[in-house]
């Protein structure tokens, strides 16, 4: 499989590729021609067909992509996670320094960090694979996009100060 953003094509057989897919997604690419090889997804402030077509086929280079703004590298490791239950629910304390910072939880398949504790804002959910606990293969990714979220509850905070 190779998966194509912006203009990188990665090649499963030569680094690790996931593509996760939505309900939605996958009723889509059930429903392709057979002939068919390729299934985009483009945000609707991207461009016409023609330009996505064009881009599909390799075609078209936009000259500045809104995803290679660089964005500063986020320190993540200022957080630390204490795993409070390993499974049914999996349950997570997160820290920066001795402050508890946030809380995380999956249960029945449903996963969300809150901020700043249990009962706080919830700052990102999302629906795992893993019912009581996350499977092998996607731990990392939601513990990792529920840092961003916790990281971006604290940037906004410090900016409305």
């Amino acid at each position: 499989m190779k998966v194509k953003v912006g203009n990188k094509i990665y090649d499963g057989n030569e680094e690790p590729v996931m593509v996760i897919l939505t309900d939605q997604d996958k009723e889509n690419i059930k429903n392709m021609h057979p002939d068919c090889t390729k299934y985009c997804v483009y945000p609707e402030s991207w461009g016409e067909q023609e330009e996505v077509s064009a881009w599909m086929n390799g075609e078209y280079e936009a000259e500045e992509w809104p995803w290679d703004d660089e964005e500063p590298e986020r320190d993540l490791s200022k957080y630390h996670l204490v795993c409070t239950c390993g499974a049914c629910p999996e349950q997570y304390d997160v820290y920066e320094g001795e402050k508890r910072v946030a809380y995380f939880r999956l249960r029945h398949g449903y996963f969300y960090a809150a901020c700043p504790w249990v009962g706080g804002e919830v700052v990102y959910d999302a629906y795992p694979d893993g019912d009581g606990c996350f499977t092998a293969d996607e731990q990392e990714f939601f513990l990792t996009e529920a840092l961003n979220a916790v990281y971006d509850y604290y940037e906004e905070e410090k900016e409305d100060e």
